[in-house]
């Protein structure tokens, strides 16, 4: 939607660029004809929905924070997994190479 077919649509309000930047998401996520979003932040208002805006950007982040975190403990333990079985797995072959070297040696 564009800065000057919102402010027609507003009657108690105006809004700058930022603003309806800032709101175009929540436009987006609530997929409702452009009337009705308008009469939402008439009834509502900007700052109100900004700060609900900034609030849900938040919870994204934090979010996605939240994932990346158990991304990276999960591939921290698989890793530590990993690390053991390679480190068994080398014992098992440098112990079957002195057991050759042994017999050879006999």
């Amino acid at each position: 939607m564009m800065l000057n077919e919102v402010n027609e649509r507003l009657k108690d309000t105006t809004i700058t660029e930022n603003e309806l930047s800032d709101l175009s998401v929540l436009y987006i996520l609530l997929d409702l004809e452009k009337d009705d979003f308008c009469k939402i932040i008439d009834s509502v208002g900007v700052e109100k929905l900004l700060s609900k805006q900034r609030r849900y950007d938040f919870l994204l982040r934090a979010n996605d924070e939240l994932i990346a975190k158990e991304k990276y403990l999960k591939a921290r333990e698989r890793l530590d997994y990993l690390e053991r079985e390679k480190s068994e797995l080398d014992a098992i072959v440098n112990t079957y190479v002195l057991y050759q070297k042994m017999n050879l040696s006999l």
